[in-house]
């Protein structure tokens, strides 16, 4: 294991570099108040790179992981746990990378109340982001999600991957909103299945190379957005369609000036973008959010590039 916060109330991690263990990179664990800023955790052997567990004594409340980066773990960029009795509350996850992960960028299993926004989210070969948990499956867990609050992440499924966003198991009371999901993978775009219908979906962005059996709902797939818009009442004020980034292939997922993202999301009391610009009035689908740039202005930020947490250690 590389970093143990355990026990350690009100601890600040920042700027630390955990790679290539064996176990988990970064493990949070009986301790309230945490925060994790300008951290690397990556190519973990057997496990995750960041893990939050709410499965210790008393659990685990209020951490916060931002601005970091999770890459080439065994398993997720960031997995989120319990144990029954216990659960991660109000967890933020901000402004972090996730990408080329062995099973999902994100995961959450076992939270209440969660903030999971302005992350970007790629080439994870299971699931960008998973709200996943059935008892039938993993009798160990039995306090699913509740309450999580999924907004403006960039999500996007390369070639041989799997799903964009998966909401199964009794996760409740989930918010997806204005999000961009960019999917070229083997599966699902979304996913949501019978026991999570109280999640609410909209104003967000899909956009998919080959929309055959793309959306999932309850017990069947769809292949048109329509379709996926009539069978499930959600997502009445999303769209689908090509989000425009600025360079996806060189990992630039900021958006053209014509993208149909911009103004096209909804308030959701957030205040900065990935890379630190205020938002408008009416703020744009996905991480970024449009702005004219001033000279230094994006030096002062870290602004999306997939080298960009590295280059702070060289």
């Amino acid at each position: 294991m590389g970093c143990l916060i355990k026990y350690a109330n009100n601890a600040i991690v920042d700027t630390v570099k955990s790679e290539f263990n064996y176990n988990v990179s970064f493990y949070v664990g009986a301790a309230d108040d945490v925060i994790l800023k300008y951290c690397i955790g990556s190519n973990s052997a057997s496990s995750h790179g960041f893990y939050l567990d709410g499965a210790e004594e008393n659990g685990t409340d209020r951490p916060i992981v931002e601005h970091s980066s999770s890459y080439n773990n065994y398993h997720c960029g960031i997995q989120i746990n319990g144990n029954g009795v216990y659960q991660v509350t109000n967890p933020i996850i901000r402004y972090n990378q996730m990408y080329d992960n062995t099973t999902d960028g994100l995961l959450d299993m076992s939270s209440s109340d969660g903030i999971y926004c302005y992350n970007l989210i790629w080439g994870n070969y299971n699931k960008g982001l998973s709200l996943s948990y059935d008892p039938a499956e993993d009798a160990t867990h039995q306090v699913p999600s509740s309450g999580a609050k999924v907004y403006n992440n960039t999500i996007i499924v390369e070639s041989g991957d799997s799903w964009g966003v998966f909401i199964s198991g009794y996760s409740e009371n989930s918010l997806i909103k204005n999000n961009i999901i960019h999917f070229s993978g083997t599966e699902q775009i979304i996913r949501v299945t019978s026991t999570a219908v109280s999640t609410t979906i909209d104003e967000n962005c899909y956009y998919s190379t080959d929309y055959t059996s793309a959306f999932y709902w309850v017990s069947s797939w769809y292949s048109t957005f329509a379709a996926w818009q009539a069978a499930s009442s959600q997502d009445a004020h999303s769209i689908a369609a090509d989000p425009l980034f600025v360079d996806a292939a060189g990992g630039d997922f900021r958006l053209q000036s014509s993208s149909p993202c911009i103004n096209a999301g909804i308030d959701v009391c957030l205040t900065n973008d990935y890379s630190g610009n205020q938002l408008g009035k009416v703020p744009d689908i996905g991480a970024y959010e449009i702005s004219i740039d001033f000279p230094g202005e994006r030096d002062r930020y870290i602004y999306g590039y997939r080298e960009v947490y590295r280059n702070r250690f060289r």
